[in-house]
């Protein structure tokens, strides 16, 4: 009778056991296939920043741009293999998988060393992570160098330099790949590569490199444009910048500009009220102005409003007018200023003008007398323009009357690059505009106040180890009692 219990107990284990191994092996098998399959889903659903860096976030325009695409385009990371950054390749990975017509593809550059040749001269270290871009379609390509996508601000050397002089340096390491990445894609798919010229030999103010490199980044070719001996500007112009001269132009390079207006082009001056508070007057450039109902002031402009000045009455935040050029400015975000002469703005025939900023109705203007800064009375308080435009047929003649509307030292407190980078597009006629931050790889300490500090270390320490021996007792009660 005992054997018989005994042999069913033993059976009735060994079902138990057998289902047990039937039932894990069944779970071990869900899990590799539900492993595989997500294994084989696009990155976009299985990549995503789990940091504050945000490496794998992607802005809404970017991925406009990459979704857009129509020509079948290559992206090959070129690296050795033992070298791959995953970070680069994963991100590749995810615009791939926003666009079925852009493929990714490794190439180690020891097994396939004549590939990179046939795209650029420049020597790509092996060690280090590249990307190539090709439309096979257009011909066209662009190499992103691994330089490009990890950047610091400073060199070692600069760093130390200024720490030593006690200013707080930013010495992190900044991740750009979105930026080189959707700007190589646009460049290689896009019709619209404008070219923009600076005129020079005018004692013009030079591009700060951080603007320069803005425009760059939108594809629009920056060109030099000494029109003294150019004699016209080039057909392929779609902009002529003229930055802050101090010397007057020549009557032949009026005239050029002239023939350039009246044929559809498009005009940028920038000027600046100069040390002795006043600007001064550029007969010659200033006179073409005036037939285009924009006349020259060159007292320096101040604003009465406290609301329209920051810390100086002629730094000021001007009132912008609401249009295409100001259309991607944030609701919280000011213009700033400085230096700026008043723009007069009168009738003018066959011509457009507008408005484009100004001070509030509490604008004045000053001058310099004996050393002293002395009101202009007799102009009395009143709105003053400090940015203006003329439009004839096709042809814009845009007039600011501060250089810092381009000065890339405002980035980040100011939005006046903002501002010009989308006039700047807008007047080129590009439809497409590349907008996007490296994502900085600092990574910051995670701070927690004493108080939490004690509440968790109580909590992982005691009350945790606590309940799971509890836990254990109970079950072993248990046992116990069957």
């Amino acid at each position: 009778m005992n054997n018989t219990a005994d042999k069913e107990s033993g059976l009735r284990k060994t079902r138990i056991g057998g289902i047990s191994l039937i039932s894990l092996a069944i779970v071990v098998a869900v899990v590799i296939i539900v492993n595989l399959a997500v294994g084989k889903l696009p990155a976009k659903y299985t990549k995503y920043s789990i940091s504050s860096m945000g490496l794998y976030d992607m802005t809404e325009n970017s991925e406009k741009i990459i979704k857009d695409v129509k020509d079948k385009i290559n992206l090959y990371v070129v690296a050795e293999t033992s070298g791959l950054d995953n970070v680069t390749y994963e991100y590749c990975k995810r615009v791939e998988s926003l666009n079925a017509n852009i493929t990714v593809t490794h190439v180690d550059p020891v097994l396939q060393p004549a590939f990179v040749a046939a795209y650029t001269d420049e020597a790509l270290s092996s060690a280090q992570t590249h990307i190539i871009v090709d439309n096979p379609a257009l011909e066209r390509s662009k190499v992103i160098n691994y330089s490009e996508i990890y950047y610091q601000k400073y060199t070692e050397q600069e760093a130390y330099y200024y720490q030593m002089m006690g200013y707080d340096v930013d010495t992190s390491t900044y991740f750009d790949i979105e930026a080189r990445l959707v700007n190589a894609i646009d460049y290689v798919t896009t019709d619209d590569l404008p070219v923009v010229y600076y005129t020079s030999g005018h004692q013009e103010y030079s591009i700060d490199s951080d603007v320069s490199k803005l425009i760059e980044d939108e594809n629009i070719t920056l060109n030099d444009l000494p029109l003294l001996t150019a004699e016209s500007v080039p057909e392929d112009a779609d902009l002529v910048i003229i930055y802050s001269p101090e010397l007057d132009f020549q009557e032949s390079e009026i005239n050029a500009l002239k023939d350039y207006f009246e044929n559809g082009g498009k005009i940028l001056l920038v000027s600046s009220v100069g040390a002795n508070y006043a600007a001064e007057n550029l007969s010659n450039l200033y006179g073409f102005a005036a037939q285009l109902g924009l006349g020259f002031s060159g007292k320096l402009v101040c604003e009465g409003s406290a609301a329209h000045y920051y810390q100086y009455p002629y730094y000021i935040i001007p009132q912008v007018a609401s249009n295409a050029f100001s259309s991607s400015l944030g609701d919280n975000t000011n213009i700033l200023m400085p230096f700026a002469h008043e723009i007069l703005i009168s009738d003018a025939e066959d011509v457009t003008t507008a408005e484009l900023m100004t001070t509030s109705l509490m604008g004045y203007a000053v001058s310099v007398v004996d050393r002293e800064i002395v009101k202009d009375e007799e102009r009395g308080d009143g709105k003053a323009v400090i940015g203006a435009m003329s439009t004839k047929g096709e042809g814009s003649f845009i007039w600011f009357s501060s250089r810092y509307i381009m000065d890339g030292s405002t980035v980040g407190y100011f939005s006046n690059v903002t501002y010009f980078m989308s006039m700047l597009t807008e007047v080129c006629g590009k439809s497409t505009t590349v907008t996007a931050d490296a994502k900085s790889l600092q990574v910051e300490a995670l701070t927690i106040p004493e108080a939490s500090s004690n509440l968790w270390g109580t909590v992982m320490i005691v009350i945790i180890p606590l309940i799971t021996v509890a836990a254990g007792f109970v079950v072993w009660f248990r046992r116990t009692r069957q």
